[in-house]
C-alpha cells in the first residue's frame, strides 16, 4: 500500500510526523470497522493519537493549529 498525501521533506521532524500520522492511521483502521471510521470528524480521529507515542505528529499538528 502506497501513501500519497504528503508533500516531500528533508525536515527531519515533518518526516517523522508523517510517519507517525500514517502508523497512527493504520492502527486506527485495523481497530474500527469501515462504517465507524467513515462516521468519525477530525475532532474524534485526531482525539485517538496518543501524544506519548506520536510526539512527532502531535507538535506538528500544534504548530499547524490542527489540533
Amino acid at each position: 500500500i502506497e501513501i500519497r498525501i504528503f508533500k516531500g521533506t528533508i525536515i527531519k521532524s515533518r518526516l517523522f510526523a508523517s510517519l507517525e500520522l500514517v502508523d497512527f492511521t493504520v492502527k486506527l483502521v485495523k481497530q474500527h470497522s469501515l462504517s465507524e471510521i467513515t462516521k468519525l470528524s477530525w475532532e474524534e480521529f485526531v482525539s485517538y493519537i496518543d501524544e506519548r507515542s506520536y510526539s512527532n505528529c502531535v507538535s506538528y499538528m500544534k504548530e499547524r493549529k490542527l489540533l
